[in-house]
């Protein structure tokens, strides 16, 4: 009995760190109040191709299909088991989608809006990929700026900044 519960803590322990150890961020889940000002500062709508990069839970994909009714919300997670939980979350959502893998190595060259909630080194590894990306793409960051961008508006009590390309 012993043995499984530290069995258990190493896996538990082992999922929330291991991602950081990899050059990602451990999972801290942003409040869906914020994931909800988020999506609206990006002026998230039915024409719309949401990307979540680390999308964790899911909960910006659920709520940009849900809440907003984008056209299509694609989060990018290289942790599996929280793809494994973010896909049983959007069961039945047609047009949800979770995929496993790195977010420097996944192509989202489709997306119209961009959401992120990573730590500044990983803003800095995409940052060029993401100002390749089309002219008008919308990028929603929680707390972690982009050096050298200027955010076209900040909310500084919920610290979030929006990013357009071709504005930055």
């Amino acid at each position: 009995m012993l043995t499984e519960f530290f069995i258990c803590a190493f896996i538990i322990l082992f999922a929330m760190f291991w991602p950081r150890l990899i050059g990602g961020a451990e999972w801290e889940p942003a409040s869906m109040r914020v994931v909800r000002k988020m999506l609206k500062m990006a002026g998230t709508s039915k024409n719309d191709i949401v990307y979540d990069l680390g999308c964790g839970d899911g909960r910006f994909v659920v709520s940009a299909i849900k809440d907003f009714h984008a056209k299509k919300a694609v989060g990018i997670e290289i942790d599996p088991l929280r793809v494994l939980f973010s896909k049983l979350r959007t069961i039945g959502m047609k047009n949800a989608k979770i995929i496993f893998g790195s977010i420097t190595k996944k192509d989202f060259s489709d997306a119209t809006v961009i959401t992120c909630f990573l730590r500044a080194n990983t803003n800095s590894s995409i940052q060029d990929r993401l100002s390749k990306l089309k002219k008008g793409t919308r990028i929603a960051s929680y707390i972690w700026k982009f050096s050298g961008w200027k955010p076209v508006k900040v909310d500084e009590k919920e610290k979030i900044s929006l990013y357009i390309i071709g504005k930055t």
